[in-house]
């Protein structure tokens, strides 16, 4: 295991210069928010706050520790500690970006309590007391979503992105991890939208598994076509709503949902999206 060094070897101000763009100075300005540089040992970070709302935060983070001993750090929000999460291909970097408008805040469509579910439907979902009452709940609420006619991306803290930023994002890092010696830009989208994403900006699947899983739950999506993605995002979060159901002794068609919405292979097994709590979704781009 490499020595940790003293500091990350990208600064946060290199960072924001690779990144910044004319789109982010307007609404930085027009909205009277404030620019945030943050580093630790591992990582540089930048947050763009209005208040107390972040609607704006992108990190890049050393991976030469993943794997087994990784250690916590300051700017750390996920895990990467499991077996697969060890990268030996070369030199490189975790991403994390998170880039919504503040000006259409969840609220000028939707209830208090919708907009906390559509923030983070996992979070909503019963998994310390999955009964039927807990888990009727929670579907009333997912369908609740799914009749508006135009939805937000599960996950979404606002009604909508800020188009254009993430390609100039991806452009500028590349430029910039080329300059400091790297040869992998890394991510773990966490969502069904987000790695349609990263495979429109190049990235593939580093794991074989995840790249036939991804096929397979795709496959099974065609005959959503007629929904926008944003829509069969939800679907695909239905998902996994219908496994907790079933390791908790029910079965999800016996509950008041359309069976095409259930999602299984020839076999009768449900088919979720490839990323839980013991394993993360890797796609690499090479620089």
């Amino acid at each position: 295991m490499p020595t940790r060094p003293e500091s990350f070897c990208i600064t946060p101000e290199e960072l924001k210069k690779a990144i910044w763009c004319p789109v982010l100075e307007k609404m930085v300005v027009s909205t009277g928010s404030s620019v945030i540089l943050e580093s630790d040992d591992v990582s540089a970070q930048i947050k763009i706050v209005l208040g107390v709302r972040v609607w704006f935060k992108y990190k890049l983070r050393d991976r030469k520790f993943d794997g087994l001993g990784w250690k916590v750090t300051p700017l750390t929000d996920w895990t990467y500690g499991g077996a697969d999460d060890e990268f030996k291909l070369g030199k490189a970097v975790e991403e994390s970006i998170y880039c919504l408008d503040p000006r259409y805040p969840l609220s000028d469509q939707f209830t208090e309590k919708q907009a906390t579910f559509i923030k983070n439907p996992f979070d909503e979902l019963p998994y310390s007391n999955p009964t039927k009452e807990n888990l009727d709940d929670w579907l009333k609420r997912w369908k609740e979503i799914m009749a508006f006619a135009e939805v937000p991306f599960p996950g979404y803290f606002c009604l909508k992105n800020i188009p254009s930023v993430r390609r100039h994002i991806h452009a500028g890092v590349i430029k910039l991890l080329r300059r400091k010696g790297y040869s992998y830009l890394t991510a773990v989208p966490t969502w069904w939208h987000t790695t349609n994403v990263c495979e429109f900006l190049g990235f593939i699947f580093q794991y074989n598994c995840d790249k036939e899983s991804m096929k397979k739950l795709n496959d099974c999506l065609i005959p959503l076509v007629p929904f926008d993605k944003r829509k069969i995002s939800w679907v695909v979060m239905l998902q996994f709503w219908a496994e907790l159901a079933e390791k908790a002794g029910f079965i999800s068609e016996n509950f008041e949902i359309s069976r095409d919405f259930i999602l299984r292979d020839n076999y009768g097994k449900l088919i979720t999206f490839p990323l839980s709590p013991q394993r993360n979704l890797w796609v690499v781009f090479k620089v």
